[in-house]
């Protein structure tokens, strides 16, 4: 938002995301292999590549690295040099698929990144705290509530104010260590996606499209995959003033 921002006033001339996966490395950064028709492949530079050497020359260029704690290795040391200015004020990205180095004015870049932080994601690594040291800014980003309210009135009509209560209990269960998660609002939209199918709307359906789509991903199954009747009970006694 705020570089769409910076975009329309004129501060930025280019904004590009690149998605870290599993697998990512640091040649995914800089280009990808494209076969060709006529056979073989070609190597094909990546737009963020072409977008830095734009940058080298004057542009001014915003880059996000969403997911950047999927990160390789390789793609780690080489974001670590490339984000570290040599001078403190120059950026260098040692595009090396070209056997390049695109000395970049620090004015002219803004580097930024997204991470999930926790055991529950798969995939992701600790923040390397070198890799960390290389930004200035650090924000945690929690709900949107606005959307959210909207995203509630939207789905659940006369009965959001209700479940909106609802959702922010059960929030504090889960920051309380007595339930294994907490609701994202993807899982308030699937809850209300549900609900908004049923033929009536009533408080009994409302519990129903909870049951089906959330109780069991907020609570937690053991090694046998049982899951727990006492954080059950807990999330019940917060959905008892909507029934």
């Amino acid at each position: 938002e705020k570089v769409s921002q910076m975009i329309a006033d004129g501060e930025i001339d280019y904004a590009e995301k690149i998605t870290v996966t599993d697998g990512f490395e640091d040649t995914d950064f800089l280009a990808y292999i494209s076969p060709k028709a006529e056979g073989g492949i070609s190597i094909i530079e990546r737009s963020i590549v072409t977008m830095l050497r734009e940058a080298s020359k004057g542009k001014r260029v915003a880059i996000c690295i969403d997911e950047l704690n999927r990160w390789s290795r390789s793609l780690m040391n080489f974001i670590l040099t490339f984000i570290d200015s040599i001078d403190w004020d120059n950026y260098v990205l040692n595009n090396f698929v070209a056997d390049e180095r695109i000395i970049i004015p620090r004015a002219n870049l803004l580097v930024y990144a997204t991470i999930n932080l926790g055991w529950r994601y798969s995939g992701i690594n600790s923040m390397d705290e070198a890799l960390k040291d290389r930004f200035s800014f650090n924000f945690y980003v929690g709900y949107n509530q606005d959307n959210e309210k909207e995203l509630l009135t939207n789905y659940f009509g006369s009965l959001a104010d209700g479940v909106e209560t609802a959702i922010k209990e059960i929030r504090e269960l889960y920051t309380s260590w007595e339930i294994g998660s907490s609701i994202s609002t993807r899982w308030i939209k699937s809850w209300g996606e549900v609900y908004m199918r049923m033929p009536v709307k009533t408080p009994k359906t409302l519990f129903k499209s909870f049951m089906d789509t959330l109780m069991f991903k907020l609570t937690s199954p053991d090694d046998y995959w049982v899951y727990s009747s006492l954080e059950e009970a807990s999330i019940l006694q917060v959905l008892k003033p909507l029934i």
